[in-house]
């Protein structure tokens, strides 16, 4: 699940995500503003992330760090928090 300020809801709408407006007091960069949650398909939450800041609107993404285990190593991976 992504937070998002997205100029255009239309055309979010049309790229197949479910839009829940919302109104928001202050978010992580100090903006206020019309809010929409967009929930994105299993596993793609940076690819939306890294499309909503190239078109200029801001998004929130919490990730937490996490241990995965590949065999005998160990990575530190991010993951969204929900």
């Amino acid at each position: 699940m992504i937070i998002a300020d997205v100029n255009d809801l239309d055309e979010a709408a049309d790229s197949g995500c479910i839009l829940a407006r919302d109104r928001w007091p202050d978010f992580p960069d100090g903006s206020r503003g019309t809010w929409c949650v967009l929930r994105t398909r299993s596993r793609q939450e940076k690819a939306v992330a890294a499309a909503i800041d190239a078109n200029d609107a801001v998004g929130f993404l919490p990730l937490v760090d996490a241990e995965r285990f590949h065999g005998n190593r160990k990575r530190v991976v991010q993951l969204p928090l929900f």
